[in-house]
């Protein structure tokens, strides 16, 4: 008799990795967004596309945050069910159009 090896799911361990890359990458941006301020406050003023930049910045950080915590609850999810349901995972998302985004293909992603 052939011993099998019981079915890996590999998608509680890829959502916690992806969640971790992007705590990595929010404090990646957030370096740049201070390095980008202290460039502009040395040039005197603050500009309309200076802050237009830095809300761009802060834009992006609160997406990756969303992210993060998106993934992290699909990790949540895929090792309790064995599945990932991506309405309920982007619940707690407060930036409307990620929502909408993650949501796009909102029927449960079997493992």
């Amino acid at each position: 008799m052939k011993y099998e090896a019981p079915p890996i799911n590999p998608m509680p361990e890829l959502c916690a990795v992806t969640a971790r890359e992007m705590v990595q990458l929010q404090s990646q941006v957030e370096s740049l967004e201070d390095a980008v301020l202290a460039i502009i406050k040395r040039s005197g003023s603050l500009t309309k596309d200076d802050r237009k930049t830095l809300q761009d910045f802060d834009l992006v950080i609160q997406t990756l945050n969303g992210l993060t915590g998106f993934f992290e609850r699909l990790e949540e999810q895929a090792a309790e069910t064995g599945q990932a349901d991506l309405t309920l995972a982007s619940d707690a998302i407060t930036l409307r159009k990620l929502k909408d985004r993650l949501r796009t293909a909102s029927s449960p992603l079997a493992e």
